[in-house]
């Protein structure tokens, strides 16, 4: 039997013995499995930090730690580490500084030497929409054209680019029909998400700019201070290594945290109590591919699919499942709108919206009657509407507008009650407008991706207030969510192994690293019980497969909030 649970602590200095702060410490199955559990901690001021709960099997875990222009720590076998003195164990840690960062930067860091044009923007927009810039297969394919002229590497990357336009029809579920598509479809730039000027662009940036070393980094600078303290805690819940857990929803009604496994057309169930785990298949005979999940007020869970046009209902409780086909062919139904509690709002009608992403339009469902309307969203002239990609949305407070963006377009509202297009703020090609948020005031906050902004509007002056800056200009600011307990925004990348928390008064950031390279979020949601954030890693064809909890130890408990300002 393994042995009782022990208490990890010590500290960590540098050569030197002065104490180091804000060291990443993480103790992790040396072989996970599915719901396996890592945990990291960070060390104080002083250098300290401690782990209640390490794990139950000491033999079975590593530890490591790291921090950036230090050589990395580990993974050493926990049970090899320090002096064990009943069920406490200390371990110690000196780390040396180092000349080269390059194996612990993330991937922003090899774009430094790009400069902050379209063209780079362009190419970010693209390739870090699902993969990171540059991820492990491109640095290699990088090296192999580093004695290859400027038009040479040019010529490469655009035969990379149509080889992943092709690619792209083998990431669909099991019983997918994309696979068996003609190669001249697949091949076709006109219902791809990038069309031929887009690859001439990306091509040229990537050529003049993408580095062809990746052996040696001398510096990289994350642009924010740490956010984290000895109290942060991030959890990282492991997944079906050859599935494709996109992302993360929780409802109050549960206990669990579901993942949406777009390859095996079911959601993963986890008990973040034990770790334990059960799969729940999408009841459709077909592929459905579950992509997008978000719990509503009632606490029920909302999931979208890539495939058939499928939007489904869980009750997280009963297990019920309910499945809505209403919007026809080739809808694609992508996001559902949400309320500044990141939750699924329905309109005075009782309705749901989503954007459909295939016929750039938003479409309202009433889950009772099963009746629905579609509407056609503005278009970029010549761009095809898979280009044009209507994406995030939420509705306002008054549950009267829609407010949506658009990959290839730009930033719109829709008129619930009058049924009619309003505002447009278009966007340059290559910003790339993603998931947006609303608070309580009714301010978006729109994630550019492309040149890696927060771009703040308030809907009711209709006014433009800030256009922000991440921290580090090479993250890609795929989505963002606003925290209503904590009123700040947390803001999810997907090329820096980092969530951002962004004070919305001062524009301020910090950061929380992410324990796992490749980190690609796509999502933040919450635990509403106890306030700690979720979201998954989800990059498209590599990297890790896990559901992230972070609880960033500032004490914010929701569920104490609330029955605190109950009458």
């Amino acid at each position: 039997m393994p042995a009782a649970a022990v208490q990890l602590h010590g500290k960590v200095v540098d050569a030197t013995g002065r104490p180091l702060a804000g060291v990443m410490v993480t103790v992790e199955p040396s072989a996970p499995v599915v719901g396996a559990l890592s945990t990291s901690v960070f060390s104080g001021s002083d250098g300290s930090y401690e782990l209640a709960d390490p794990g139950k099997d000491e033999a079975a875990l590593t530890l490591s730690a790291r921090l950036l222009g230090y050589a990395p720590a580990g993974p050493t076998p926990l049970s090899q580490m320090g002096a064990l003195q009943g069920q406490v164990r200390r371990v110690d840690l000196t780390l040396e500084r180092t000349e080269n960062v390059a194996a612990d930067v993330p991937a922003s860091a090899w774009m430094q030497g790009f400069p902050d044009d379209a063209d780079s923007r362009h190419a970010l927009w693209i390739c870090a929409g699902c993969h990171q810039l540059p991820a492990p297969k491109m640095q290699r394919y990088a090296e192999f054209t580093r004695d290859t002229p400027l038009a040479g590497r040019e010529v490469a990357w655009h035969a990379m680019i149509q080889y992943m336009r092709v690619k792209t029809f083998e990431l669909g579920p099991e019983m997918s029909a994309w696979p068996d598509f003609p190669h001249e479809v697949k091949a076709d730039p006109s219902i791809a998400g990038y069309d031929l000027e887009d690859e001439a662009i990306i091509a040229r940036a990537l050529a003049a700019h993408l580095p062809t070393d990746y052996s040696v980094l001398k510096s990289y600078n994350p642009g924010a201070p740490l956010g984290v303290t000895p109290r942060t805690v991030i959890r990282e819940y492991q997944m079906p290594p050859d599935g494709f857990t996109r992302e993360v929803g929780l409802s109050a009604r549960s206990p669990y945290a579901w993942g949406a496994d777009l390859t095996h057309n079911q959601l993963v169930r986890l008990d973040p109590r034990d770790s334990t785990v059960k799969y729940f298949k999408v009841p459709f005979d077909k592929a459905s591919g579950p992509h997008t999940i978000v719990d509503d007020p009632l606490g029920n869970l909302w999931v979208t699919s890539i495939e058939n046009d499928l939007l489904m209902r869980l009750d997280p409780q009963t297990e019920k499942w309910t499945l809505y086909q209403d919007f026809g062919a080739g809808a694609l139904i992508h996001d559902l709108a949400l309320d500044s509690n990141f939750q699924v709002a329905y309109d005075h009608k009782g309705r749901v919206w989503a954007t459909l992403i295939g016929l750039n339009k938003v479409g309202g469902l009433n889950p009772e009657t099963r009746e629905t309307v579609q509407f056609q969203a503005p278009q970029p002239e010549g761009k095809g509407t898979i280009h044009t990609a209507i994406y995030g949305m939420v509705m306002d407070s008054e549950r009267k507008h829609l407010w949506y963006a658009q990959l290839g377009g730009g930033v719109g509202s829709f008129n619930v009650e009058t049924l009619t297009f309003e505002t447009h703020i278009p966007f340059e090609m290559g910003e790339g407008p993603r998931r947006l948020a609303i608070d309580e005031e009714d301010r978006i906050y729109v994630p550019l991706m492309g040149s890696s902004e927060v771009f703040i509007y308030d809907t009711r002056a209709k006014k433009q207030l800030a256009r922000v800056k991440l921290p580090d200009r090479w993250a890609a600011t795929y989505n963002v969510t606003w925290d209503p307990w904590r009123k700040c925004l947390w803001v999810g990348t997907t090329n820096a192994d980092v969530i951002y928390r962004m004070d919305p008064k001062t524009y301020a950031f910090t950061r929380y690293p992410l324990p796992r390279p490749g980190a690609f979020l796509r999502m933040i949601t919450f635990d509403r019980h106890t306030g700690n954030l979720w979201t998954a890693y989800s990059a498209t064809g590599e990297g890790p497969q896990a559901l992230v909890e972070l609880d960033p130890g500032d004490g914010v408990r929701p569920a104490a909030m609330q029955a605190a300002a109950a009458p």
